[in-house]
C-alpha cells in the first residue's frame, strides 16, 4: 500500500533529529534514573551519546525486565523513531488522540513501573508536557486516589 509507505517515510523523516541544542545536552547530564518520553524522536539518545552518557533505549514492545544495568533506560512510550517498522508503525507511532486511547502500554508492564517511578521519586520533572497526551492525565489522577 502506497499510503503506508508514504506516512513511514514522513513520519521517520520528521522525527529524526539532525542536532541537539546544549541545553538538551546539559538536561540530560543530571543523574537520572529513568527517562520516560512521549516523544518518537531520538533528541534524547542523541545526547547522552554527544555527552558520553550510556543508555538504553526501550519502547512500549520491551518489557521492564530488559533494563539493562549501568544504562539509563530511556523508554518511549508511544513509540521510537529509530525501532519503526513500515509494517507495524500505524500500530507503534501512538501520534493522535485515537491511537493514544488506544495504546495498550498504559495498561501493562509499563504503567505499572511508571506508577512505582512517580510514587517513589524524590523529583518528577515533566519536560515539553502536553495535555494531549490523556492517558498521562489519567494515570497522575489515579495516583491521587
Amino acid at each position: 500500500d502506497a499510503s503506508i509507505q508514504e506516512y513511514f517515510r514522513i513520519i521517520t523523516d520528521c522525527f529524526k533529529v539532525q542536532a541537539v541544542s546544549d541545553d538538551m545536552k546539559s538536561i540530560m547530564s543530571y543523574p537520572w534514573s529513568r527517562v520516560y518520553s512521549t516523544n518518537y524522536d531520538d533528541s534524547i539518545e542523541i545526547s547522552c551519546e554527544q555527552i558520553g552518557k550510556p543508555k538504553q533505549t526501550l519502547t512500549s514492545a520491551d518489557k521492564p525486565s530488559a533494563i539493562l544495568p549501568g544504562k539509563l533506560p530511556i523508554v518511549h512510550l508511544h513509540g521510537f523513531v529509530n525501532h519503526f517498522r513500515v509494517d507495524t508503525i500505524r500500530d507503534e507511532c501512538i501520534l493522535d488522540y485515537n491511537s493514544n486511547v488506544a495504546n495498550k502500554v498504559y495498561e501493562g508492564p509499563w504503567a505499572t513501573e511508571l506508577k512505582n517511578d512517580i510514587k517513589t521519586a524524590d523529583v518528577i520533572v515533566f519536560l515539553g508536557y502536553s495535555l494531549y497526551d490523556p492517558e498521562i492525565a489519567k494515570l497522575l489522577h489515579q495516583l491521587q486516589d
